[in-house]
């Protein structure tokens, strides 16, 4: 009796084992897979980065450094595919067909073109803050000087901050001055020297 059960486990564990099989096998047999090259079709080099997509879908890939690329787990059917790169024409391939499980092959050359943009004009303006500038720094245009009152170059840089009298404010012998400060008591520490 025990020797009949065991019998029955058997073949129910090998029956569910084959329907797991045949469940996966056919699973993995309902999509195909495009793949293909993209080059440049007068030189023959490949195109690394271009972009190939399925029409209608979000689905695509671009190539790799050889130029190859693939797409996994398309539905069979037939799809319009297109490979764009810039600087190069976009060519569009229809009725592409795909079988479950099988690789439908496609290669692509495209052709240079070029690309047509608008005339953009720049205008430079003058940097409100310069990174690399450690003291200030005053300009003065000649639309200015013709707008003020004054008559030679001295007197428009009397009118600039930071000047007196003809000087750089501190650069003269009058404004110069030297701060010593001795603090009663202390004495100066003298530096030692070593000799290596």
């Amino acid at each position: 009796m025990y020797e009949d059960l065991g019998f029955k486990k058997c073949q129910v564990t090998v029956l569910v084992i084959l329907l797991l099989g045949f469940f996966v096998g056919t699973a993995i047999g309902q999509t195909g897979k495009i793949a293909g090259r993209v080059t440049d079709a007068k030189t023959s080099e490949p195109l690394i980065g271009a972009n190939v997509v399925i029409q209608g879908m979000t689905m695509g890939a671009s190539t790799d450094q050889d130029g190859y690329f693939f797409i996994l787990n398309i539905s069979p059917g037939n799809y319009s595919v297109t490979t764009s790169y810039i600087g190069y024409q976009t060519i569009t391939q229809q009725d592409v067909r795909v079988n479950l499980g099988k690789t439908a092959s496609l290669d692509f050359a495209l052709n240079p073109t070029v690309i047509q943009g608008e005339a953009v004009t720049i205008v430079a303006e003058r940097v409100v803050i310069k990174k690399d500038l450690t003291a200030s720094e005053q300009m003065i245009s000649t639309e200015q000087i013709d707008r003020s009152w004054v008559r030679s170059l001295p007197e428009a840089l009397e009118t600039q901050a930071g000047m007196f009298r003809g000087h750089v404010r501190g650069g003269s012998l009058v404004e110069t001055v030297y701060i010593q400060i001795i603090i009663p008591g202390s004495t100066p520490q003298r530096l030692k020297r070593s000799h290596c």
